[in-house]
């Protein structure tokens, strides 16, 4: 699935082995033969370089297969994931106490008082 930019439009590079993740802004948009539009981007590092519109995905899910995404896809998943990762150890807090809980009762039976 193919995300049309337009000038201005934020997008997140996921980065590979040899670049690293990054922000950038869309500085043009190059139409070509093909039909398929390519995009200048400039990083917030200052540096250039043009991708196909092909290499864009709609939605980021968190892995290399969707490398390059609008800002707002990569803000959504950072949200959806610092909450599942709250609900994770709040879950892991609630079981300590239940096991803290239950091993001071059978510490209670085993040596009373």
């Amino acid at each position: 699935m193919t995300t049309r930019l337009t000038v201005g439009d934020r997008i997140f590079n996921h980065g590979d082995m040899a670049n690293a993740s990054h922000f950038g802004t869309v500085e043009s948009v190059i139409p070509n033969t093909w039909g398929v539009e390519s995009y200048g981007i400039k990083t917030d590092d200052g540096e250039r370089y043009t991708i196909d519109e092909n290499s864009i995905d709609a939605e980021y899910k968190g892995h290399a297969g969707t490398r390059i995404v609008r800002e707002s896809a990569y803000r959504a998943f950072r949200a959806r994931s610092l909450a599942d990762a709250a609900a994770r150890m709040e879950r892991t807090r609630r079981s300590r106490r239940n096991v803290n809980r239950a091993a001071d009762r059978l510490h209670a039976i085993r040596h009373p008082k």
